[in-house]
């Protein structure tokens, strides 16, 4: 593994060829104040962005229709559709698909015992969403917005997972509490460890050959 960059990542988002990532600073007069930055896997550099570049890595070219809207843009969910919509769900799970003008298309409840969705991802017409705090992660209906499956609670080995990402019909899913990644088979629904980290993993996501991942101690390539 390579560390590419240090601790205090928040967020971290894929991009053409790299990612856009933020950074929560030291607070100051009970103000936090956080940075924006660009990893290229062109130059293996890190550069400082603007925090336009990140809100619309996040939300689209279209984001200042609706960032007024939101709760928290930092910590909510989102997803760019294809057909250029914006699925935006808060950390209480109130949740809004908005059309590319700002428009709101949908508004409903996107959660589980009050806990909204870390992580939203669309593959095959349908959604995907990680809830940690629940150990649960459920699929839902593009079209009726209904949820159709759900995996996890309880027992089960999926210990708060938080990031997911889809490749050819294989959900990986990150625990943060095991310090793993599984794999899950979206048509048997067979379940494998894929990765085994020694501290938290929360999110990965692989652009061409690059595999990247976040701990607690940073950003990763696998």
């Amino acid at each position: 593994m390579k560390r590419l960059y240090g601790e205090n990542v928040i967020n971290l988002l894929p991009v053409k060829d790299g990612f856009v990532f933020a950074i929560q600073q030291a607070a100051y007069d009970d103000k936090v104040v956080i940075l924006y930055k660009l990893y290229s896997f062109n130059t293996g550099v890190v550069s400082p962005i603007k925090k336009s570049v990140y809100l619309t890595a996040k939300f689209g070219p279209n984001y200042t229709n609706f960032e007024n809207m939101l709760m928290n843009y930092i910590s909510c969910a989102s997803l760019i559709m294809p057909d250029g919509k914006v699925f935006i769900s808060n950390d209480d799970g109130t949740s809004d698909i908005f059309d590319p003008t700002g428009h709101i298309l949908w508004s409903g409840d996107i959660s589980h015992s009050g806990e909204g969705p870390s992580n939203i991802i669309m593959y095959d017409d349908k959604f995907w969403c990680s809830f940690p705090k629940s150990g649960v992660v459920s699929r839902y209906n593009a079209k009726t917005i209904k949820e159709e499956l759900r995996i996890g609670g309880g027992d089960s080995i999926f210990t708060s997972p938080s990031g997911i990402f889809m490749e050819d019909g294989i959900l990986k899913i990150c625990c943060s509490g095991t310090h793993k990644i599984y794999t899950m088979d979206t048509d048997s629904f067979e379940v494998n460890e894929y990765a085994e980290f020694e501290e938290p993993v929360y999110s990965y996501f692989k652009i061409n050959s690059n595999e990247i991942v976040l701990l607690d101690s940073g950003i990763y390539r696998i």
